[in-house]
């Protein structure tokens, strides 16, 4: 039978060194990127566009970071 336990709770943040985020997330147009390489971007700022007609959403970045690879993914870097 089940029981029902205490478990603890500790709140984490968690901050990953780097992220990669896909251009292509469902079944619309992939987004297209509107950062380049070596460019410093903020947590919540958009980092790549819809196309223009097409069916999609903007991408935001997750970290605040630099930009190190621009294609089907852009990928950031957290700097110290």
């Amino acid at each position: 039978p089940y029981r029902a336990q205490k478990a603890p709770f500790q709140a984490a943040r968690l901050e990953p060194d780097s992220v990669r985020i896909p251009m292509r997330m469902h079944i619309g147009a992939p987004a297209q990127p509107t950062v380049k390489v070596g460019q410093t971007v903020k947590h919540g700022r958009p980092i790549a566009a819809v196309p223009e007609g097409q069916l999609g959403v903007p991408v935001h970045a997750s970290i605040d970071g630099v930009v190190t690879e621009v294609g089907e993914f852009i990928r950031i870097e957290r700097r110290a």
